[in-house]
């Protein structure tokens, strides 16, 4: 067996590599929100279904719309353009979140 993938450390390492500080933060829409309304980023990853892929994905949440929707940045190709011009559910994305894995990364 050979491990694939990144680690969930790579949010932290990532953030405090450019002087950034990142830390973990609840799983839910109001944490999410907070960290979103002061300026901030929230990457979090999954498996399943879309935005996540099958093997797993990162994401960024990077806004919330005055209805209180979700803006993300998804690098994943074509599919990951298409869902990053989205507005996305935030209990959607918290539901097939990994729960353990959701980093506010702020200055």
């Amino acid at each position: 067996y050979t491990a694939a993938g990144s680690s969930w450390a790579i949010a932290r390492v990532v953030a405090e590599h450019w002087g950034l500080k990142a830390k973990n933060i609840p799983n839910t829409v109001s944490a999410v929100n907070d960290v979103l309304k002061a300026g901030g980023l929230v990457v979090t990853s999954g498996s399943g279904a879309t935005p996540f892929t099958s093997g797993g994905h990162y994401i960024t949440i990077r806004g919330v719309t005055d209805s209180g929707k979700w803006k993300i940045g998804d690098s994943n190709g074509n599919k990951g353009r298409e869902n990053s011009n989205k507005e996305w559910d935030p209990q959607y994305i918290l539901d097939i979140a990994n729960a353990g894995n959701v980093v506010a990364i702020t200055k």
